[in-house]
Formats: structure tokens, C-alpha cells, sequence
């Protein structure tokens, strides 16, 4: 396992919501787009780097004080490109949170390259439950296995699974630049939410990056 180290992630950060230290970043009053643009931690991986299987793993991530039913946070996100505000999300896959009327709601989706609509999904799936209520610790595994995609929920570290969110990618598999967390929601600026996510670990599953083949041999 090797963690993240946020402090050298770039920080697009106009409403001052987002701070972190080297494994944990905090969300405090956190909301849609603010100052016009969008509040997000971002990391460059370069052009094509995931664009085979990957597996992430995220953990502990916990949400507090939300203000309502809207509230919301997009916890992961592998894109194509950088947004250009809260509302535009084609060509990525991201989970996300939201609080909802019952319970809150952890969301795996994904916005192909031709969608160009703001905040409908190409495709998507769903939990919702206790094991994401605001005040409640809880992990995923975010991963790509061809043109699967899948998100698995835990309770703890890794060991107890609650639910996996699966679904087939639209489109062909697409190679993932950038790297998101968190990132803001079009939900507009009277629905806030705090918390913190720690220990991003994007080797989890020994992929990212291209292959190449020497002498008859798969190399990473």
C-alpha cells in the first residue's frame, strides 16, 4: 500500500472549503461551485495514463453536518479533463455523495464523452443505506476491469463488504488523465456538507499507466 500524498496535489480552491495535510483532506461548509468555478484537489497523471484496469482504494471517508437534503461532495474522480465548473462532467466515472431525503446515498457514475447534458449520467448505480449516514466511517474500492466499472462498499478496512455498484461503461474504455478529490457539485451554494477523506491508495490494484511488452513479456 502506498498513500497519497496530498500536499503535492494542485489545489483549485476559490471558495477556501478544501485543506489537507499530507494523508487527509477536509471539506468544511463545502457546496456547489463558489466564486464561479469549482473547488477541487487534482492530480496529473498525463495524457492516457488509466487506460487499462485500475483499482483504488479510499478509506476512511466520513461526511458531518450536512444542511440538506442536497448536500452533496464527489468523493473520486477519473476524467479526461479538468472542469470547467461544478456543473460539467463528460468524460469521467466518479463517486459521490449525497444526503437525500431517507438516507443519505453513495452514487458510482459515469458521463461519456457525448453526454452533453450537466448533471445526467450516461449510466449510474446506487446505495443507499446506513453505512454511508452522515457521521459514519466508511471505505470503497473504485476500480475498472475492462469495460466494467465497480465500487465497492465497506464497513472497515477492506474486510467487510456492505455493497458493490456495478455497472458497463458506455463507450469504449476511456483513458483517464486527471484525478479528483473532492470536487464540486452543480447543487448550489445553500447545501453544505463537511468532512474528511483519508488514505488514497491508487495502487491497490498494480495498475495505472501504460502497458508495453518486452521481449514477449508484459511490463508496467
Amino acid at each position: 500500500m502506498s498513500n497519497e500524498n496530498f500536499t503535492t496535489w494542485t489545489e483549485t480552491d476559490p471558495g477556501g472549503l478544501i485543506s489537507a495535510t499530507s494523508s487527509t483532506i477536509t471539506i468544511t461548509n463545502y457546496d456547489g461551485p463558489s466564486a464561479g468555478s469549482s473547488n477541487y484537489f487534482s492530480k496529473d497523471q498525463g495524457a492516457g495514463f488509466y487506460s487499462g484496469n485500475f483499482t483504488f482504494r479510499y478509506g476512511p471517508l466520513q461526511f458531518t453536518g450536512p444542511s440538506s437534503n442536497s448536500s452533496s461532495a464527489i468523493i473520486l474522480r477519473a476524467s479526461l479533463v479538468l472542469p470547467d465548473d461544478g456543473t460539467k462532467h463528460s468524460g469521467s466515472v466518479q463517486a459521490y455523495w449525497q444526503n437525500t431525503a431517507t438516507n443519505p446515498t453513495l452514487y458510482l457514475r459515469e458521463y461519456s464523452t457525448t453526454n452533453t447534458t450537466d448533471e445526467t449520467p450516461t449510466t449510474e448505480d446506487t446505495y443507499q443505506g446506513a453505512a454511508v449516514a452522515a457521521g459514519t466511517s466508511f471505505y470503497i474500492e473504485f476500480s475498472r476491469s475492462g469495460t466494467t466499472m465497480n465500487l465497492k462498499l465497506y464497513s472497515d478496512t477492506y474486510t467487510t463488504l456492505v455493497d458493490t455498484l456495478t455497472f458497463t461503461l458506455s463507450q469504449a474504455v476511456q483513458s483517464y488523465r486527471y484525478l479528483l478529490s473532492p470536487a464540486s457539485r452543480g447543487i448550489g451554494s445553500g447545501a453544505t456538507v463537511s468532512g474528511t477523506f483519508q488514505n488514497l491508495d491508487l495502487a491497490a490494484g498494480g495498475g495505472g499507466g501504460p502497458t508495453y511488452v518486452l521481449m514477449g513479456q508484459a511490463c508496467l
